[in-house]
């Protein structure tokens, strides 16, 4: 899952250039916690297609101009379930509701087992002006105001969880500190505070296997993967550093983005990262110095592109360590996956600009989602894979 809009490359850099000490003690006892391997060992486990049928969702926002060649506001998005047959071809395609936003807000979803998804829509222009959108046979229902914009809800354990937040004094040369929550809504919308604090940042990284919640706190006194149980009780705090993005949960482990703060004359690596959620160990998987690495980890294999702004965003695509594209085209990153890993959303990059694509892992080939001019947002397969 992705940080995004609160920049936390800024957020790293402001922690360096204030002396904060990024020392927050590891609770792991069985000596260092990060080594590194020279590969994955693993095989990503993909399934057999046939016979099997699944069903996905997007967002979708119009992307049109007016007589005068002005851009269109965008006032709401569409949600749009679409149905892949066994032959591994899309048959249909539903809106099953349509959610308001701000004309220069984003809209980010997931969806559960059932097909009922959830989706955070920025509504006013400042960080806390999102709201969480239920959307369930056609109703589509609010939640709860003041979520964090650009951020993605979290379905586990029968409840949904947003990030909500307030802000905080603003004081000049300093990162900003805010009152910021993770809250859980159950099936009738009722609402419990699962985890709060003074921090610069809550993100909600995923579940491990239990389904006990893995929260990045980043706070003055340094980062953490914070073990919160369903019922809100910290059960453990894994130190890392502040630069950590771009989280999925493979197994037992979580993978992300990550590089320490830079100090001058000496410019530190991005790194991809998996923490161990049984022993506590943090593996480094890759590094990058040219490039952001994005993972995206499925099935005992850790995908990632990794683009650089000083190449003109050239993008690499790795499959652990050694470069091979995941279909014919180079692509941009991976979106999404269903359980079985049979099929798969994309986003190509080509001359012309990302495409979106569903791809049939198979071979069944590629179907584009975007001919039409509009712009979405993957939302996920129905019980797949959490998307970044």
């Amino acid at each position: 899952m992705r940080i995004l809009d609160r920049g936390i490359a800024v957020l790293g850099a402001a922690l360096v250039l204030g002396g904060v000490a990024l020392a927050m003690q590891k609770q792991a006892t069985d000596g260092d916690a990060r080594r590194r391997i020279s590969a994955e060992r693993n095989s990503t486990k993909i399934g057999d297609s046939k016979g099997k049928s699944s069903q996905f969702f997007l967002l979708e926002s119009a992307r049109d101009i007016d007589t005068n060649g002005d851009p269109v506001a965008v006032v709401q998005s569409d949600v749009v379930a679409i149905e892949v047959a066994a032959s591994g071809k899309i048959a249909s395609r539903r809106v099953v509701g349509r959610v308001p936003r701000s004309p220069r807000g984003s809209v980010r979803g997931v969806v559960d087992g059932a097909g009922t998804v959830f989706v955070v829509a920025n509504e006013e222009d400042r960080d806390f002006g999102a709201s969480l959108y239920k959307v369930d046979g056609g109703r589509v229902i609010k939640l709860t105001d003041g979520a964090l914009r650009g951020s993605r809800p979290l379905v586990a354990n029968g409840a949904v969880y947003t990030e909500l937040g307030a802000e905080g004094a603003a004081h000049e040369g300093e990162v900003r500190v805010d009152d910021l929550q993770v809250a859980a809504f159950d099936a009738s919308g009722g609402k419990s505070v699962i985890y709060a604090g003074r921090a610069f940042a809550l993100h909600l990284a995923g579940t491990d296997q239990d389904g006990d919640l893995l929260i990045y706190d980043v706070r003055p006194d340094g980062a953490a993967i914070v073990t919160v149980s369903r019922q809100g009780r910290v059960l453990r705090r894994d130190s890392v550093e502040p630069f950590a993005r771009d989280f999925t949960r493979d197994g037992e482990r979580l993978v992300f983005a990550n590089h320490s703060p830079s100090t001058p004359g000496h410019e530190t690596p991005w790194t991809v990262e998996a923490l161990d959620l049984v022993h506590h160990t943090q593996t480094v998987l890759h590094e990058e110095r040219a490039f952001q690495p994005a993972p995206f980890a499925f099935g005992g294999t850790a995908w990632f592109t990794a683009s650089s702004p000083e190449n003109a965003n050239e993008t690499r695509m790795f499959r652990g360590r050694v470069p091979a594209p995941l279909a014919a085209a180079e692509f941009t990153a991976m979106e999404a996956i269903d359980a079985a890993g049979t099929h798969a959303l994309v986003r190509h990059e080509e001359a012309r600009g990302d495409r979106l694509m569903f791809v049939d892992l198979n071979g069944a080939g590629e179907t584009p989602l975007d001919e039409d001019g509009m712009m979405r947002a993957v939302v996920g397969f129905a019980g797949g894979e959490v998307v970044r």
